[in-house]
Order: C-alpha cells, then structure tokens, then sequence
C-alpha cells in the first residue's frame, strides 16, 4: 500500500505496480461486497467444498491474490522510496511513522468501517495493520545488506507454517504468538480481536516484495527485457515449487489436498490453500501469480481501461477505506430493501448467532452487478485525488495518504 517513490518535483512511478495493484483492489471489491450482501456469506465458509459451488469458490478464491499482492509491492514501493531519499535514515522514520499511522487507521476508521459497531466490540486484526506493524519492523531491517533482507524474507515465508503449530501454556506468550504469528481469537478487555493477518508472515512476503525493488530501480543494472525474463522465471520456479509441495501434501500447508467427487472439485481442492495464517504453499501460488502479472502488465499502455485500472493503483489507501464504507452500506441497503431492519448491518459477538442471517442476501449476479456500481462511483472521486496528489507533491503529508 505504500506508494512508489516521489520526489518533489518529479514522480518515478513504476506502471506496471501501479497496473496490477490497481486490478488486484478491483478484486477486492467483489470480495467485501461478497461479504456484506451473498446469501449466507457470515455463516457459510465459500472455499468449503462440501457446501460450496465452483463460481461462489472461484469468486472468493481470486481474491486471495489481494493481500500478498499489496504486501508484496509495498516493500518494493519501500526499496523505491529508499533510493530516491537516498538516505536510509530517513526511509525509517518514514517507514515507521507511516506503519504506526497504518496500526491507527485500522483499529479506528477503518474498524468502524468492517462493523458498523460505535462501541467497537469487535477489532478486526486485517491487512493495513499487518502492513504497519511490518514497515515499523523494516524500519530496521532496511540498515541489514540487501541480501540478509531477502534471505530473511524466504526464511520467514518458509518456516511460518511450522510457527503457527506452536502452543504455549504462558497466556501472554500465546497471545503475543496469535498476533504475530498464527492468527485466531482473542478476547480482552471486553473487546474480542480477530487475528486473521498476524504481522510475522506478512512482513516476510514484505522483505521479498523490498528484493524485487532492485528490477525497477533508476538506472537498474537490468534491461526492460532481462526485467520480463526474471519475473517470468520466478513466476514459474514458484508456481513449480507450489505444485511440487501440493502434490506431495508433506509440508507447506495445514491443510492437505484430496481427492474429490469429479474433477472440478479436485482441482478446487488442490488450490485451496491456507490464508489465515499465510501458508507456504498460499505464498508460493499467490506471489508466483503476482510475479506473472507484474511481466504480463510490463511496458503496457496506460490508455483506455488500463489508465482506469491505474488511477485505482496510485491512491490503495484512499481507494480501500472508501470502498469499504461503500461495500457495507450496501449491505445495509440490501438489508433494507429485504425487509429487515438497519441493525442487521451492526456487527457485535452476538450478531453472528443472529437467527435472521441465514435468511437475509442475494445471489452471485447481485454481488458482481454491485462491484460494478461501486468501482464506477468510486473511479472519478479516485482520479480527482490522483491529480490532487500529482500537483501537489511539496505537502509531505500526502504521502500517508
């Protein structure tokens, strides 16, 4: 989420970043509008195979590609922002005051914006923290060589699944253990925290994200041709390895693969990978995904739908928080013109044994049409912050934004 590096006069902005973290937030519309208004989204599983179809799985399983993908590219917009300051003092404190802002944004307006809930019982632990908590965390790993910081990176995405296996009968070090490295719910506080993004994983994806920064770099040592060969190369050797390690169902994910009652189903087994917490089979498909964009995406034109789909990948920040307020209000219309009450769309512990959600949503043409509407709402509000940014690079504070 964090921008490619600016300087005051003059912006070297990366396109292809900017082209596949635009299509990946489009994604991630269909997704949260997935949750707010599909029949049954808060109390059916849509990646479960014994209840789900092809189209409900494949609608959320795409969107998997959202998260690493943001991670992924903000340590490459980091390594960027990094050689244009050209001053690694000041790339930490830039990292870890933006990853502090992150944590507070998360647990404020954006938490408010997942639930509705004034009281805020409920704290969603989701992505933007686990993107603050890794910059602050980057803040000093930057001053490591360049090669321990990606070392670290392949350590981190590689041992994370046999870290989430831990246990520990020490209540705080189990705690600090669900946060920062297996996910789960945690209560506190009369609060209940929802640990879907713990930071360790994230901030691994995050440290690769930093190495491939060297591709897109000013006066880079590579060619724009030699750039396509390695993207393309490293795309395949993980998209390989994640077959290899599917295939054998001995480590990399908790949960194995089977065989199923037709082959579409087998297939839709074999993908289904384990996100919460990031596995690394799940980090092998979606980077390995990520990597054949970024080549596929390399020198295209921004002209058309393509310069729509950028303008989205120049503002991530503003683009998520707006969307999300609009994907819940929508759900709060679609509770309304349903017949139920405006309640319904305010999340709290209890809500989820609320006999009346069962009963209240529409179908997959009704999510996909709304995606549609929202993205084009949200496109010239998107653009105007875009230019707003671009002609006014001397405000320091736009850059947390």
């Amino acid at each position: 989420m964090l921008n490619p590096a600016l300087d005051r006069n003059k912006s070297h902005r990366v396109q292809a970043i900017d082209y596949v973290r635009g299509i990946v937030m489009l994604l991630m519309v269909l997704d949260h509008v997935r949750v707010y208004l599909y029949l049954g989204s808060l109390s059916n599983d849509p990646t479960n195979l014994a209840t789900s179809t092809p189209l409900l799985f494949m609608t959320r399983w795409i969107t998997h590609l959202c998260a690493p993908t943001f991670v992924f590219l903000a340590g490459t917009s980091a390594f960027l922002h990094g050689k244009a300051l050209g001053d690694p003092h000041k790339l930490s404190r830039f990292l870890w005051t933006r990853g502090l802002w992150l944590v507070v944004l998360e647990y404020t307006l954006i938490n408010f914006g997942w639930w509705f809930d004034p009281n805020f019982v409920l704290y969603n632990v989701q992505v933007i923290q686990a993107i603050g908590w890794s910059m602050v965390l980057m803040a000093t790993l930057i001053y490591l060589p360049f090669w321990a910081i990606v070392s670290l990176g392949f350590v981190i995405c590689g041992i994370n699944v046999y870290l989430a296996t831990w246990t520990f009968e020490n209540p705080f070090l189990e705690v600090f253990w669900v946060f920062f490295v297996k996910s789960g719910f945690q209560p506190g506080g009369g609060h209940l925290f929802l640990v879907f993004y713990p930071v360790l994983p994230w901030l691994g994806i995050m440290l690769l994200g930093y190495g491939l920064g060297v591709l897109y770099q000013a006066n880079a040592p590579y060619t724009p041709y030699t750039r396509k060969r390695i993207l393309l190369l490293g795309g395949l050797v993980a998209l390989t390895l994640f077959v290899l390690l599917r295939s054998a169902n001995i480590y990399g994910d908790p949960a194995p693969w089977s065989w199923q009652k037709n082959g579409i189903f087998s297939i839709l087994s074999f993908i289904n990978v384990s996100k919460y917490p990031v596995s690394l089979q799940y980090a092998l498909l979606m980077l390995g995904i990520t990597l054949l964009l970024l080549r596929a995406f390399d020198g295209a034109k921004a002209q058309g739908l393509g310069a729509k789909v950028i303008t989205f990948g120049r503002v991530p920040l503003f683009f998520y928080v707006l969307h999300l307020y609009l994907a819940h209000l929508a759900g709060l219309v679609g509770a309304l013109l349903d017949g139920f009450s405006a309640d319904l769309m305010v999340y709290t512990p209890a809500s989820f044994q609320d006999p009346r959600f069962p009963e209240y949503g529409y179908n997959l043409g009704v999510v996909y049409g709304v995606t549609f509407l929202i993205i084009v709402l949200l496109y010239p509000v998107c653009k105007k912050y875009m230019q707003y940014k671009a002609h006014n690079r001397d405000k320091w504070w736009l850059s947390y934004l």
